[in-house]
């Protein structure tokens, strides 16, 4: 009966575990950064990032120039929305 040499079965072994391991990576999406969350900003985070204080930011929600979310009694602004509106021309 012929035995096999065990190291060259793990070392067969181990090859096909690499073979296996790269066609599941290729076969993997590449990923995306559009699925990402938006980053939201209290209003004292917002006022920080605007240079601004806390009641020009709530003046400027009532006058409706800066685009808002609500959560319970709180408010709360978009990163990307605010970034948005400094990048635009007056």
């Amino acid at each position: 009966m012929d035995t096999l040499n065990p190291f060259s079965s793990i070392s067969q072994r181990l090859d096909k575990i690499e073979m296996l391991l790269t066609d599941m990576h290729k076969q993997q999406p590449p990923k995306s950064t559009t699925n990402k969350k938006p980053e939201y900003l209290s209003v004292q985070e917002t006022a920080n990032f605007l240079g601004l204080s806390q009641g020009s930011i709530y003046r400027h929600v009532m006058n409706g120039v800066l685009p808002k979310r609500k959560f319970g009694n709180k408010l709360y602004f978009a990163k990307s929305e605010l970034e948005s509106l400094i990048e635009q021309p007056k």
